[in-house]
């Protein structure tokens, strides 16, 4: 089945604008990067499969993230480059394992939806602390730019990571609203044995 064929009009409109302002902002500039813009590209398309549950998003983001890798490469922003390579790419090709294997429906690519616990929050609060820590003088060593933005940006990468291969969809959409729009459709497995009996058993 052709995923497009599954968006709604008003999700065609939202994609349709965004595709157009980012290619439109790449012209603008005067320099047109084809590896930016592709990467620009690729990451629009993944939000609005990843919001609707389809696991077509996650193989996307994958492509993203060796594409936004190469570019922060370039210009030397190693920060960027450790997130999506050592985090975002691998927490997309797991998460693709594990939406696959918990459909909402058999047959379909829509996966199950999992309320957060208690608990769960809290284990996340603190493994993404200290995560963030970790990458914290990682990135200081490196000589990283704008060290404290980058920072964060790999603790918003590590909580991506738990949202979306063992807790919540409809919170990990919340760190994406650009690509959302639709929290309703917005599923995540429920009882992944890949992370969620390491983490929450």
């Amino acid at each position: 089945m052709n995923p497009f064929k599954s968006l709604t009009k008003k999700e065609w409109l939202l994609y349709i604008l965004s595709v157009l302002t980012v290619t439109v902002s790449n012209f603008l500039t005067g320099k047109i990067d084809p590896i930016n813009l592709s990467a620009t590209l690729v990451g629009v398309t993944a939000l609005i499969f990843i919001a609707k549950g389809d696991v077509l998003g996650q193989i996307l983001t994958v492509i993203f993230a060796v594409l936004y890798s190469i570019t922060s490469c370039r210009f030397q922003y190693w920060g960027e480059m450790i997130t999506y390579m050592g985090m975002t790419a691998p927490i997309a090709t797991v998460s693709v394992i594990s939406w696959l294997r918990h459909p909402y429906e058999k047959g379909k690519n829509v996966v199950k939806i999992h309320k957060m616990t208690a608990k769960q929050i809290g284990l996340m609060l603190f493994l993404t602390a200290a995560v963030t820590a970790f990458f914290y003088f990682i990135l200081k060593y490196f000589s990283t730019p704008n060290l404290i933005i980058s920072t964060v940006s790999i603790s918003d990468v590590f909580q991506e990571f738990l949202l979306r291969t063992c807790l919540c969809c409809k919170r990990y959409c919340a760190h994406n609203t650009l690509g959302a729009g639709n929290f309703e459709r917005c599923f995540i497995s429920s009882n992944d044995p890949l992370l969620y009996n390491v983490l929450y058993k």
